[in-house]
């Protein structure tokens, strides 16, 4: 199976330390005020004799003392953060390669997992018969990947039909080379063409890119017929 893409960076997210200190020092003004202002503590009381004098007092005191450990601790961590933050190298951005490479790969290894995990003796289940049996899938995905590939290259590395024949790829190991192999064969042509061949092709790439992940979809629906979780929505292990 092909190397799992790394997942893409979201740099706004890298914000949070400031938010986190926002809301810090936001709670300590609240307590802060909450001390200063004793007699708007029974409109928060459940009880009158809760706020009697001397607990007020006791309050004044608690408060001032709790918030400026707190706003040091809080200034203390988001310096920590800040910092640790600084020292990332700024992610490089994908290249429109890249970005296309990634993303094939990534919706090609799931319906190759998918193959994998699905037992022998299932490949011929449907959810009825106006639909395509599950070893029917992956061989339209597939040969539908060999349409692009193929006109894109100008060789036939694969069998380009709409739907090859159950007759020819009789097996679960057969479905699986074919599946593989045009996810293999499109990756590669993709690092061939390199960045200016995709941006003059780039429909073609994100239509069947589009056109796994519908299939990925559809083959969702069978895991859960069957009462089945797919491959990719299992839980990971714990490295």
């Amino acid at each position: 199976m092909l190397a799992r893409p790394e997942r893409p960076s979201y740099p706004q997210f890298e914000r949070r330390p400031s938010i986190f200190l926002i809301h810090l020092i936001y709670f300590a003004f609240k307590c802060w005020t909450y001390g200063r202002k004793p007699d708007s503590l029974s409109a928060l009381a459940s009880g009158g004799d809760a706020f009697r004098p001397e607990r007020r007092f006791e309050l004044k005191r608690l408060v001032p003392s709790f918030l400026i450990p707190a706003v040091l601790v809080a200034l203390a961590l988001f310096a920590a953060l800040a910092t640790s933050f600084a020292q990332q190298p700024p992610r490089k951005p994908l290249s429109p390669s890249e970005a296309v490479l990634r993303d094939w790969n990534d919706i090609g290894n799931k319906l190759i997992a998918m193959a994998q995990d699905w037992p022998e003796d299932k490949y011929s289940y449907r959810p009825n018969d106006q639909v395509r049996t599950f070893a029917q899938q992956l061989l339209h995905v597939a040969g539908d990947n060999y349409s692009l590939i193929n006109a894109i290259t100008g060789k036939k590395l694969g069998n380009e039909e709409n739907d090859p024949s159950t007759e020819v790829f009789k097996s679960k190991a057969q479905v699986i080379e074919f599946l593989k192999k045009s996810v293999t064969d499109g990756a590669a042509a993709i690092q061939q063409l390199g960045d200016d061949g995709i941006v003059k092709r780039l429909g073609p790439w994100v239509g069947y890119i589009e056109h796994m992940g519908e299939h990925y979809g559809q083959l969702v629906v069978y895991y859960r017929n069957n009462g089945v979780v797919p491959p990719d929505s299992r839980p990971k292990p714990k490295s």
